[in-house]
């Protein structure tokens, strides 16, 4: 990696990206890699899925990156700008000898849910279908260790439910926490450029669309279909006991939020 920071005239330090699945994390590497693409080249359109992939090839860090080495991105201009790597591990202390990590995090029921119809629903396989109740229970512990261990240890924080919101704002912010230099105009420019419409509109044209995709925006079509909620509400009122920590004294732990969604939703 330093080698070709070093030829490519890129920062020597990469950026990490680490969250949940379903949490923005595609997002994140559209903007940043338009973003590049802006300031380098004068980009007049976006990404699509097949050369965000190529752009930024190292995904599953650390473990990716370890067994299969590091790979070079293609069809873009890395000057002035670290090489991001990006995976859905928690941070971890060793992670800051390579440079520092970005967070992003979900509502965690809209997080589970939305892993569930892309992972689970939506995908053509044989055999039985996890319950979507049974999936969210069983996963749920696991949002909240790479919460717990990410939230602190990150250098900057995103929370999708903001970028939502204002989401140049949230990406200038990430991007001075993790010391990128960009033009606001230009950052801007790639905000726009990476808003799923756009994607939209680029897929057809370059044949590149992914199905994977199609079924997260289905999944998040169907987040609140009150049967499936029902029932999962049903479970969670019987294991929740000691299983998601008390919300006591902070209104806006995620944590505690996602908890109090599961319980009170219908009540």
């Amino acid at each position: 990696m330093r080698a070709f920071a070093a030829h490519d005239h890129s920062a020597t330090a990469c950026i990490i990206l680490c969250g949940y699945p379903k949490s923005g994390n595609t997002l994140i590497r559209f903007v940043y890699h338009n973003l590049i693409r802006t300031t380098n080249g004068a980009a007049a359109e976006t990404l699509t899925y097949t050369q965000l992939n190529a752009a930024n090839p190292n995904h599953g860090f650390p473990h990716g990156l370890i067994d299969a080495g590091f790979r070079a991105p293609v069809g873009i201009d890395h000057r002035g700008f670290a090489l991001l790597l990006h995976g859905h591990h928690a941070w971890s202390p060793e992670w800051r000898e390579v440079g520092p990590t970005l967070f992003v995090y979900r509502d965690p029921l809209d997080a589970l849910i939305g892993t569930w119809y892309a992972t689970v629903d939506f995908p053509l396989h044989s055999g039985s279908r996890e319950p979507i109740d049974e999936f969210v229970l069983r996963n749920l512990p696991g949002w909240i260790d790479l919460y717990s261990r990410s939230i602190d240890g990150a250098d900057a924080v995103l929370r999708y439910e903001a970028i939502m919101q204002e989401d140049a704002a949230e990406f200038s912010g990430a991007f001075t926490r993790l010391g990128v230099q960009f033009s606001p105009s230009l950052l801007m420019r790639a905000v726009e450029m990476s808003r799923l419409d756009r994607i939209r509109e680029m897929e057809p044209r370059r044949g590149a669309m992914r199905d994977h995709e199609s079924g997260v925006a289905r999944g998040v079509q169907l987040l609140h279909v009150e049967r499936e909620l029902s029932r999962l509400l049903q479970q969670v009122r019987i294991v929740r006991q000691g299983r998601v920590p008390p919300t006591a004294g902070n209104h806006h732990n995620p944590v505690a939020i996602g908890r109090d969604r599961l319980i009170n939703i219908h009540q």
